[in-house]
């Protein structure tokens, strides 16, 4: 069996150290593949017994922007096809969408999918949806604002642009948003704080990592311009301009912001100098306070370099400023970071009617609003609340509903019930389409291992767990809830098998998307190759302290169940590895390969690579002396000098030999790429074409580079990624 991996990150990708355990036999008989590889305030520590999705008719539907939305008639009775009408008191909008999940398991989340407080429009008053009623609903939109220090900052959501929401017809109990009563207070405030954001994620630079750039400005194509809506700003208010740009040329650069035709911004940014793993992009950074009057108001950005090939990025840019609490069609969202202290509070004034019925929601929590009373005096509607934690609310009118946005209908949703599942050994995440080839492989392990394994789906996962959008942290959450939920230690789920590929790209932005089933955790680092990596560790995190800077070494996140990848992306491969691995296991040749373990090492490096193969072989000698180890040593071997440049020939032979002899493991550290192990091509996609080892199948162990990547979905590695 495998005991234990502990995992270590090295240049792009990572090194994967093993521990085999022999036991007390001569010879192993196998490694088991799964691939089996160990290694809300705290409300995702709890479980629900069902979902709530696991009976009655299901609608999904999607939203693209934090505002105030209108399902109508059209949605119920054309989209979704009823045929009676539904009662009022029936019928529910289920969603846990408040932008990216946190990916701190200690952090508040949702509880399952909750029932949003709405506001019915019921035109005859009759308590059935008619064609001409309405649903009026707040949704959070997929991105977020966070206060931290005094200061707000954005959350961007790497993952979707939309949130999700669940329509029930059946399920439901017609939820409204009550009304509660607000606080007295001196201090009366008539404008707000407004943010704004500007950020395109179409470029990663270097396929790698989170960050993600605007289109390239050229020495041909040298600025991007964009409006901001400053109506209703509040004259004397500053506006705050936030700036991140980017630049990859081989000079040095230059970018200038102007607004309004005036510069505000000058930045430097440095060549991107030499080195063999030096940055793709360089990058700076500014804030500046700035003065714009109410209106529209529009932004510059030029990007200037010497270099002809040079480009230049937006990465993103940030507004500040304040602005009246003036609704406009028929609605406002606002928050006031002003007002945030400690016992303190306020009344706020909003501009608005009398004549037509305006409501004040609190949305600080998206997904549980709540309306306030309010009173009118003159043309203001004014709220009393505390103000010692920041609160955001919602103003709108009901009856100018038509000019509210519409939810985008994507379709029906089956029933499912992820949450009724109470224990399991063992979970197989996949797509749908890749069910057949899960199920396959789940009932050789449970048949011929013993284990309780679960097949799921990462939409059915998406669904329970992070309200049908696309979030890596969805799938933390459902393997936390197993860990959490159980019953006793022996009753935690033990292996997670990821049965798909992943892609940088999980917005497919620059992809088709084939490749991009189960999402990996990319980390927040892009541009420097010895930075940047992509690991799915982050799955098996499952601690109330864990989950957030996953890379640190001062307090590191250890793993709590044993996660493994098969990096298929049809259904056909897939099928094709599972087999494989029932082979593997029910067949071959049982002989004394298998207590064989062969070290591969490059040369050069002031024979780093050799040091480390000896010190793992001497462990193996060590600790397991009825193993024989064998190695293959680059610089042991004579250098030929070809025409495609230094090569090994021997080496090469040597290894294919070694592998049809029969090796239960090869381990290569040093250099390696795409295409093969070495500089020298030691080990290459023709060798492995070559090879008839059908019956003894190696595990390797590669500590190199970009030989297994498996999150660029334009790159099919001789490692198989």
């Amino acid at each position: 069996m495998i005991d234990c991996v502990q995992f270590m990150f090295s240049l792009r990708r990572f090194y994967r150290y093993l521990q085999v355990n022999w036991g007390n036999t001569l010879t192993l008989t196998r490694i088991s593949f799964a691939l089996l590889f160990i290694g809300c305030s705290n409300r995702a520590s709890a479980q629900l017994n069902s979902s709530v999705l696991s009976q009655g008719a299901w609608y999904f539907l999607e939203t693209s922007s934090d505002d105030v939305y209108v399902l109508d008639g059209d949605h119920l009775y054309v989209d979704m096809q009823l045929s009676a009408p539904v009662s009022f008191a029936n019928l529910g909008l289920f969603s846990s969408s408040e932008g990216p999940l946190q990916e701190e398991n200690n952090a508040r989340r949702a509880e399952g999918l909750q029932e949003l407080p709405t506001h019915h429009v019921d035109e005859n008053n009759n308590g059935l949806f008619d064609q001409e009623d309405a649903i009026v609903f707040y949704s959070h939109g997929p991105h977020d604002w966070i206060l931290e220090g005094g200061e707000v900052s954005l959350n961007f959501n790497h993952y979707s642009d939309v949130a999700g929401f669940f329509f029930t017809p059946d399920q439901g109990s017609g939820l409204q948003a009550t009304q509660v009563m607000g606080v007295s207070s001196t201090t009366t405030v008539g404008d707000y704080d407004f943010l704004a954001f500007w950020k395109e994620d179409n470029v990663n630079l270097y396929r790698s990592g989170r960050r993600w750039l605007s289109n390239p400005m050229t020495t041909t194509n040298s600025s991007v311009s964009w409006n901001l809506d400053l109506s209703n700003k509040v004259n004397a208010a500053p506006l705050t301009v936030a700036l991140r740009v980017a630049s990859a040329s081989e000079s040095n650069a230059t970018t200038q912001l102007r607004l309004n035709g005036q510069s505000i911004s000058n930045l430097s940014l440095p060549s991107l100098g030499n080195g063999t793993y030096r940055d793709v992009a360089r990058t700076a950074s500014t804030s500046i306070t700035s003065t714009a009057s109410s209106g529209l108001s529009t932004f510059q950005l030029t990007y200037s370099t010497p270099d002809p090939q040079g480009k230049g990025y937006l990465e993103d840019m940030i507004c500040h400023t304040r602005k009246n609490l003036t609704p406009s069609n028929g609605r406002l969202r606002f928050r006031d970071v002003s007002q945030v202290q400690s016992g303190g509070s306020a009344t706020y004034a909003v501009s608005a009617s009398s004549i037509t019925p305006w409501l004040i929601w609190d949305v600080t929590i998206a997904y549980a609003p709540f309306g306030i009373v309010t009173s009118q005096s003159g043309s203001f509607l004014e709220f009393g609340v505390a103000t010692d934690s920041l609160r955001e609310f919602l103003a709108f009118d009901p009856s100018q509903r038509t000019s509210f946005p519409r939810p985008s209908y994507v379709g029906n949703v089956s029933n499912q019930n992820l949450r009724g599942i109470v224990s399991t050994d063992m979970v197989i995440v996949t797509s749908s389409a890749m069910q057949s080839a899960a199920e396959t492989l789940a009932n050789h392990r449970e048949q011929g291992y013993g284990l309780d394994v679960e097949v799921v789906t990462i939409d059915q996962i998406y669904n329970e767990f992070s309200s049908g959008q696309t979030d890596l942290s969805a799938v933390r959450d459902f393997m936390r809830m197993l860990y959490k939920g159980a019953a006793s230690p022996e009753e935690r789920p033990q292996y997670l098998l990821l049965l798909g590929d992943a892609s940088f790209d999980p917005k497919n932005r620059v992809s088709t998307g084939t490749r991009n089933i189960v999402l990996t955790y990319e980390s927040p680092e892009s541009f420097s190759p010895l930075q940047t990596y992509a690991t799915d560790d982050f799955y098996g995190f499952l601690d109330d302290d864990e989950g957030s800077n996953i890379a640190t070494t001062s307090q590191p996140n250890d793993l709590d169940i044993a996660i493994g990848r098969l990096p298929v992306a049809t259904s056909e491969e897939a099928m094709a590895l599972v087999e494989k691995i029932i082979d593997y296991d029910d067949g071959g040749d049982f002989g004394d390969w298998r207590n064989r373990v062969t070290f591969v090492a490059d040369d050069e490096d002031n024979e780093l690579h050799m040091r480390d193969a000896d010190e793992l072989a001497d462990w193996v000698r060590l600790n397991q002396p009825n193993v024989n180890v064998d190695k293959i040593y680059l610089d042991a071997f004579t250098q030929v000098n070809a025409a495609g440049g230094d090569r090994y020939p021997s080496v090469n032979e040597s290894i294919d030999r070694q592998l049809f002899k029969g090796s239960l493991i090869v381990n290569y550290t040093g250099h390696g790429g795409p295409e093969n192990w070495a500089q020298e091509r030691v080990f290459n996609r023709e060798d492995m074409a070559e090879l008839s080892n059908s019956e003894r199948l190696p595990l390797f162990i590669t500590a190199t580079c970009d030989f297994s990547v498996y999150d660029d979905p334009d790159e099919i590695t001789a490692g198989g990624g």
